[in-house]
């Protein structure tokens, strides 16, 4: 899409005067830097939520670990006890 774009852009520019030229290509340059900064904010924010989920399954996957390792104790020791 910003491909497409940035051909119209450019053939559009050329059949402006300098002036005009000017006030699009600092218009341009605002936008693409307000959708870089929104970019970097939206990975930041992704990053910190993913960490988020994983400490939350994390405790989930480490209790369930836990359970399954009682439970395969709690065979051995009976099969200890019946031999």
């Amino acid at each position: 899409m910003y491909f497409l774009f940035d051909i119209a852009y450019i053939l559009l520019l050329e059949f402006l005067p300098e002036e005009y030229q000017v006030l699009l290509v600092e218009h341009y340059s605002l936008v693409e830097k307000d959708v870089d900064d929104l970019a970097h904010s939206m990975a930041a924010s992704m990053k910190q939520q993913t960490k988020v989920i994983l400490a939350k399954h994390g405790v989930d996957l480490a209790f369930k670990i836990s359970q399954m390792n009682k439970n395969s104790n709690d065979i051995a020791d009976l099969a200890f006890k019946m031999s």
